[in-house]
């Protein structure tokens, strides 16, 4: 007990000797420490260290350069579609498609958005021996707005623009065929949620509206005669996009389900008939409903 008030003392003086807060803040310490003994290296040791936390500057948190939402994307891929077209009173073909896309997007935060998009696929859908040997032509310019919430790891882009589908076709039934080439153009309306779940991992959901505002076939055997089709609203197209992010967040491979429902309109039109002895030709055109399901796989560039 004596040594231990004598090391007591002994701090307190030289405290109020010197008027310095180090060396009372060396007495306090040796007077905490548990031992007998007075290690004034260890006091001094202890008081150093104090002093260095107290004058070094806390950093500022570094920014993560994990994020996977920059400004540009571009993104290729391929797809793989099953598909079912209908035409009204008819037999249902089907049967799988394949071919490429592509997709352009300018995405900054709460700014501008603006996208340029194209996809081909074809393939031979039959039934019975019927078959419909179809290519399938998509290019869609987009503008909008995106929103960005809880420090950019959610994205909403809403957007319209304009679009165009041409879809050349060779119906055969038998020894008889007819070539037709459908072309609509249309007004894509649509929303894009993005979020990031994890550093290297997000998921979406997509959504278009495409009501068509010119839609055309041209039909081969009769010297190229193009009619006008009854345009149709109900065109729509869902996508559930699943994103995966290399270690740089530069490279990503993004594995898209979708599903599409698309309808081309009818035509009730005839050759002209002009003086007695002509005929006239009924081409009365039903219409159609398709109906596609498949993946996209991309590789993305996000710079």
């Amino acid at each position: 007990m004596a040594p231990k008030f004598y090391q007591i003392c002994l701090a307190l003086s030289a405290a109020l000797v010197l008027h310095s807060g180090e060396s009372l803040q060396r007495s306090a310490i040796a007077y905490m420490t548990e031992d007998d003994s007075f290690d004034a290296v260890s006091v001094d040791r202890e008081v150093a260290t104090r002093k260095i936390q107290c004058t070094t500057p806390t950093s500022a948190p570094k920014k993560s350069n994990s994020s996977i939402h920059r400004d540009h994307l571009l993104s290729v891929g391929g797809n793989y579609t099953y598909t079912w077209i209908t035409p009204k009173g008819d037999h249902t073909v089907k049967g799988s498609l394949g071919g490429a896309q592509f997709l352009y997007e300018f995405r900054p935060p709460n700014s501008i958005y603006a996208g340029l998009s194209g996809d081909w696929r074809i393939g031979k859908p039959e039934h019975h021996g019927a078959s419909r040997k179809i290519q399938d032509i998509n290019v869609q310019e987009r503008v909008g707005y995106t929103f960005s919430f809880q420090h950019d790891k959610i994205r909403l882009s809403l957007f319209s623009g304009i679009g165009v589908r041409c879809m050349p076709e060779t119906v055969q039934l038998g020894t008889t065929y007819l070539r037709l080439t459908y072309t609509n153009f249309y007004v894509p309306v649509g929303a894009m949620f993005e979020k990031r779940y994890y550093s290297h991992f997000a998921g979406g959901l997509q959504f278009q509206w495409r009501p068509q505002v010119l839609p055309l076939v041209h039909i081969k055997p009769l010297s190229g005669a193009e009619w006008n089709l009854t345009y149709k609203l109900n065109n729509f197209y869902f996508a559930m996009p699943l994103k995966f992010i290399a270690c740089d967040s530069k490279i990503a491979c993004s594995l898209s389900p979708f599903f599409e429902l698309w309808h081309d309109g009818k035509t009730t039109a005839t050759t002209l008939s002009g003086s007695q002895g002509t005929t006239s030709l009924s081409l009365n055109l039903p219409k159609n409903k398709y109906l596609f399901a498949g993946v996209n796989l991309n590789f993305e560039f996000i710079f």
